[in-house]
């Protein structure tokens, strides 16, 4: 019997795929597409709590969603924390105005498409076409839910 690789025997696909492994066949399958995806980044305000954004990246028919700390204008000099939450529907593609039962409130502070260049199961390379994203950026996982995310620094030591 042929030996298995993290609890999947070779040539069947595991049941036990992990999200994040299931979001890096569609995101390979999307680069096979050569499909520029749909991006936006909103600024999410509530009541009694700081501004934060959220960057979401569509991804499977549903947008990916990653909780930014820094606006997307300071993002493009330096890194900043990103926090993976949960997936939102597509319409928030577009959508601007009140959320969390009036509690809170979204608005559009950037948008456009993105492509992935390269990922390494924890790090992706993407390059965004946006009015501020616009150039190459990395996501890199730091633990659990917790990312880091900044502009691509081409470090010529690096194995990217």
């Amino acid at each position: 019997m042929a030996a298995s690789v993290d609890g999947c025997m070779p040539n069947v696909i595991c049941r036990a795929m992990s999200q994040h492994d299931g979001d890096l066949l569609k995101w390979r399958n999307r680069k096979i597409e050569n499909r520029q995806a749909q991006f936006v980044i909103q600024e999410h305000s509530r009541q009694n709590e700081p501004i934060h954004w959220d960057l979401m990246l569509e991804l499977g028919g549903v947008l990916r969603t990653y909780r930014l700390d820094s606006p997307p204008a300071d993002i493009v000099g330096r890194t900043c924390t990103a926090t993976k939450i949960h997936d939102h529907p597509l319409r928030f593609l577009t959508y601007q105005g009140s959320v969390n039962k009036g509690l809170g409130s979204v608005r559009l502070v950037d948008s456009g498409t993105y492509q992935l260049i390269k990922d390494n199961m924890e790090s992706f390379r993407l390059e965004f076409n946006g009015n501020i994203l616009s150039g190459e950026f990395s996501l890199a996982r730091t633990k659990d839910d917790a990312w880091e995310f900044e502009p691509y620094r081409n470090d010529s030591n690096s194995q990217d």
